[in-house]
């Protein structure tokens, strides 16, 4: 079993969660064989009501609003990759045809392992992956989710950082509708931005910067092919 926690990250309306929605889509689609489970969660989620009315009233938030915000999406996150999966029990009595048809069935995939230079009985390898959309501005809040890997060795955490123009944004969050982040707020989200500089990138390769202004299918492939490429579950 491997761990992976893609965060889909930047500041408002950069996308994370169309793109983190579209991403768990393209891995449902990609690896179904694969998938012991996959989630995406928003961390709009995971504030707190005192950090939601404080933006609401177009207030930034500070390092010790964020402070519990993100202990509780690393919790959560926890939690989704040490929590076991129930496997679902179904007793059913096979007609003799279906049988035989179950066997012709369990046959063809064995030699199909084989042709594919897999041992007979040998199982997919299995994948948990959780998506989290969230905006992860600055180096410490990348740490934050960088310590979990203390707890869960095996995990491969991989930021994808959405980033572009100034006047892009603009358009985007004055068009979106319903959402309680004001467009006043995106300024003081641009000038808290840390993009990953060479050291962040070179300690830690973990993070990816790409532009806004690509489909986010096109980010979905690109970050597959980044993470996935050389593995097998290269497809």
């Amino acid at each position: 079993m491997k761990d992976y926690l893609f965060m889909m990250c930047g500041v408002s309306a950069s996308g994370k969660t169309t793109q983190g929605t579209d991403f768990h889509s393209f891995l449902r689609e990609k690896l179904p064989q694969h998938l012991d489970k996959c989630e995406f969660r928003d961390a709009d989620d995971f504030h707190p009501k005192e950090n939601i009315e404080k933006m609401k009233s177009g207030i930034p938030l500070d390092d010790n609003d964020r402070q519990s915000w993100l202990k509780t999406m690393s919790n959560f996150a926890l939690h989704f990759f040490m929590e076991k999966t129930p496997k679902p029990k179904v007793h059913t009595v096979d007609t003799e045809e279906e049988h035989e048809s179950r066997k012709d069935s369990k046959r063809q995939e064995e030699l199909d392992k084989l042709q594919n230079g897999k041992l007979t009985g040998e199982k997919d390898e299995q994948i948990r992956v959780l998506i989290l959309a969230c905006s992860a501005l600055k180096k410490k809040y990348r740490s934050h989710f960088r310590e979990m890997k203390e707890t869960l060795p095996i995990l491969t955490l991989t930021f994808v950082i959405l980033h572009g123009p100034e006047n892009i944004l603009q358009e985007r969050i004055h068009r979106r509708k319903g959402h309680y982040m004001p467009p006043s707020l995106l300024k003081s989200q641009l000038d808290t931005l840390e993009l990953p500089d060479e050291e962040e990138k070179d300690s830690f390769r973990d993070c990816f910067v790409l532009g806004i202004e690509d489909t986010p299918r096109q980010h979905s492939e690109q970050v597959y092919e980044l993470v996935f490429k050389g593995t097998r579950f290269e497809v």
